[in-house]
């Protein structure tokens, strides 16, 4: 005859029918690791952080087995609810890498998770996303022997709501060729003032936002960047009447009186409007630390 009885030993505080394994000391029926302790912390994540480590110590003296878990709800609780790692998960806010390891003293978690900003592109598909003065499907802008470039450049599907908070937006503006001259380009930046950005291509002439950036940039090096501040600019078109969470956004970058042969351009679509969102996110997490030993 089988014997039926079993030997179950709960957390205090639990039952010993509780689905939870994590709360269930011992169980005749299965070969369980002992639970030491469980040890929890938080990360703050602010714009700017893409990189935290958080060390929690267990002070067993050697390596323990453990059972790491972690939990995000503010942007990847769609995605992700109580979860082992290392992992990758998906959120609002693209890719979250994590990984973790213990060793004879603690437990370290290392997040590395894509800044608390929106970025768009202009489509290279769509001819109507760039334009310059020179009438080519590029955003140049300068003095290119003598003639002056003007440029416009467009995002589609803007995900921001009427008047949303932001912390700063940035047009980052990719440099594919530039001109002989080491001297500063002189330019202005506008948005175009407009609830649902059309077409670009032939009209430099819309309203301009009544924010502006007027700057200096310097020669730099192709394949990098420069940044041009349009915090303001986004903050005046998203409150517009008609503004709504999925609209079209153009920018106007102008010359304004670079010399001779100083101009940037982008040919390679890589342009892009990078959105810092406000506000402080928290990460939580707690691991289970056994007695048994890996080392």
């Amino acid at each position: 005859m089988t014997d039926s009885h079993k030997f179950i030993i709960a957390k205090n505080g639990y039952h010993y029918t509780d689905a939870d394994i994590r709360n269930i000391l011992f169980h005749s029926d299965y070969k369980l690791l002992k639970q030491f302790i469980e040890l929890s912390g938080t990360l703050n994540f602010t714009a700017g952080d893409t990189h935290k480590t958080l060390s929690i110590n267990h002070n067993l003296g050697y390596v323990p087995a453990y059972i790491p878990f972690l939990h995000w709800p503010d942007f990847y609780d769609s995605i992700v609810k109580y979860y082992l790692i290392p992992m990758y998960a998906s959120g609002t806010f693209g890719e979250l890498a994590i990984d973790s390891f213990v060793d004879s003293t603690k437990i370290q978690l290392n997040i590395d998770t894509p800044d608390i900003y929106k970025r768009y592109f202009p489509e290279w598909w769509n001819y109507i996303e760039l334009y310059s003065n020179d009438d080519y499907y590029w955003l140049s802008v300068g003095n290119e022997n003598g003639n002056g470039r003007d440029g416009a450049i467009r995002f589609s599907n803007i995900d921001l709501t009427k008047n949303q908070s932001i912390t700063s937006a940035t047009l980052n503006f990719y440099m594919s060729a530039r001109g002989s001259s080491n001297q500063d380009v002189k330019i202005q930046t506008w948005g175009i003032d407009e609830d649902d950005c059309g077409e670009i291509w032939g009209n430099l002439g819309r309203e301009k936002t009544s924010a502006r950036t007027a700057q200096n940039v310097s020669a730099g090096t192709l394949g990098e960047y420069f940044g041009i501040n349009v915090t303001d600019q986004v903050r005046e078109i998203i409150a517009r009447n008609g503004w709504a969470s999925g609209n079209h956004m153009g920018f106007y970058v102008f010359n304004d009186g670079s010399p001779n042969d100083a101009f940037r351009r982008d040919s390679d679509y890589q342009t892009y409007l990078e959105i810092v969102l406000p506000g402080n996110h928290t990460m939580y997490f707690k691991a289970v630390i056994f007695v048994d030993k890996i080392l």
